[in-house]
């Protein structure tokens, strides 16, 4: 028999006032948590995967970027490098004056 007054326990006439819960509605309430706690781990997790794809995304067309820069850098260095061996030919069969 519980007390009244000690601490940790209730009095019996608030115990029998408190409404009963069958096993089915206990259940039930168990299923909603747990359903709601799933669906928030899967929205978590598929931020998680959004934000990798775009991180991935982002660096791929940085490296194409950064290839097609490269491309059109050597390719503009090779045309002034080949105009400068025609030029220098050219000077050298004149008579050999240089800048």
């Amino acid at each position: 028999m519980a007390y009244p007054g000690r601490r940790g326990e209730e009095s019996e006439d608030v115990i029998r006032k408190q409404p009963r819960i069958g096993a089915e509605e206990y259940f039930q309430s168990v299923r909603k948590v747990t359903e709601s706690e799933n669906t928030k781990q899967d929205k978590r997790v598929k931020n998680v995967l959004n934000d990798a794809q775009e991180k991935k995304r982002q660096i791929v067309s940085l490296t194409i970027k950064r290839n097609l820069f490269q491309q059109f850098f050597l390719s503009s260095v090779w045309k002034r490098s080949k105009a400068k061996v025609a030029i220098s030919r050219n000077i050298l069969a004149m008579g050999g004056v240089f800048f």
